[in-house]
């Protein structure tokens, strides 16, 4: 087993902090009298929707898993600053400071309760409170999506990775070790190792580690390319918009899994997820707009890196895979936040073989611009 720093983040015991904990930890530290929390079902933290006295939501308080270094919370609300302060006026979540002005507090110690009303006391974590942005899921919305929605999701990406680009986590004492972040898809070579012989079939572990084993000819190539903090999880699951017929996002969400990266391996998360695998031999229609909007907005962006995109697709679809077996099988959390139907990943990974490589990247790259 390797020894990934996020295993021992699953591994970490659970100790739920209460509603009524972060009423007062809300109180005391951020001045928000009379609120009102509801927990949001996450992955491994405490995370709630505030609503003010008057009612309806305004806020997410997060407080972080016990295992999650302070100083990679305080890199996520420095990115979130900048992105807020962007020439580019980029609708993302903000983050809220507390009463003494800090961006990322902690619950427990001094700042926090310390009890957890059971007699026990509550564990030591960091803690930030953001913006909420309210409107729907893009994820629950059909594709294909409106056109110039796609040409947003584009843009957005490329403005977030650019409004980034300045991030240090050397200026805070912070090192992005490999393996913090789970949704890294530069771990999947190495969690197949761990993980493919408790897959059902050997179809399954063959559709997984062909996956692998094509992302580890890219490898190389990716880790010799300049590497930035990048949002890592830009997808329709955080993007909010206003409504069905949206033609613009109203606000990115989830910096947590923020992580250094080339922006082509950010930007392969992000068309992952745009691929309309109901679509035949349209399926990468989304894509292709998406990827042209990038392209036409990312300053300096090289075209010819988009010849790696087929083996990130690939090798994200099998990250999504194996990642609520870990969960499962060696933390004994429920996986059910990560992956709803493991079915249908593989049938993704199924269809991705009717094509080769190449053939993917001319039809990412068919009609577009800058082809």
């Amino acid at each position: 087993m390797h020894d990934f720093e996020g295993y021992r983040a699953l591994a970490q015991p659970v100790h739920r902090v209460s509603e009524a904990q972060a009423e007062r930890f809300l109180a005391k530290v951020y001045g928000m009298e009379g609120v009102t929390v509801r927990r949001i079902v996450t992955e491994r933290d405490d995370t709630f929707a505030v609503a003010g006295a008057t009612g309806g939501t305004r806020w997410v308080l997060k407080i972080e898993n016990p295992a999650e270094e302070y100083a990679a919370v305080e890199m996520r609300a420095r990115a979130l600053r900048l992105v807020e302060n962007s020439s580019d006026a980029i609708p993302a979540m903000r983050i809220v400071p507390a009463l003494d002005g800090r961006l990322v507090t902690i619950f427990g110690g001094e700042d926090g309760d310390d009890s957890d009303g059971e007699g026990g006391s509550a564990p030591v974590c960091a803690a930030s409170v953001t913006t909420y942005v309210d409107g729907i899921v893009l994820a629950r919305l059909p594709m294909p999506y409106e056109p110039r929605l796609v040409d947003d999701i584009g843009i957005r990406l490329a403005q977030v990775q650019e409004a980034l680009a300045p991030l240090s986590g050397d200026d805070i004492g912070f090192t992005d070790a490999r393996g913090r972040i789970l949704w890294d898809v530069d771990l999947v070579t190495d969690l197949v190792d761990d993980l493919s012989d408790l897959l059902n079939t050997p179809r399954q572990r063959n559709l997984v580690e062909c996956a692998a084993a094509g992302y580890a000819d890219i490898r190389t190539i990716l880790g010799a390319l300049p590497a930035q903090y990048c949002h890592g999880d830009f997808h329709p699951g955080n993007i909010i918009v206003h409504g069905p017929r949206s033609t613009s996002i109203r606000g990115v969400i989830d910096f947590g899994d923020m992580h250094a990266m080339s922006d082509v391996a950010d930007l392969g998360t992000c068309l992952t997820y745009l691929i309309d695998f109901s679509n035949g031999n349209h399926a990468f229609d989304v894509c292709r707009r998406a990827l042209a909007a990038y392209i036409r907005q990312r300053r300096g962006f090289d075209p010819a890196l988009v010849e790696l995109l087929p083996a990130i697709f690939k090798a994200r679809i099998a990250l999504a895979i194996l990642l609520p077996i870990m969960v499962e099988r060696f933390s004994g959390a429920r996986p059910g936040h990560y992956l709803t139907s493991a079915s249908r990943r593989f049938r993704q990974l199924e269809m991705l073989e009717r094509w080769t490589d190449d053939e993917i990247v001319r039809m990412l790259q068919s009609d577009a611009a800058w082809a």
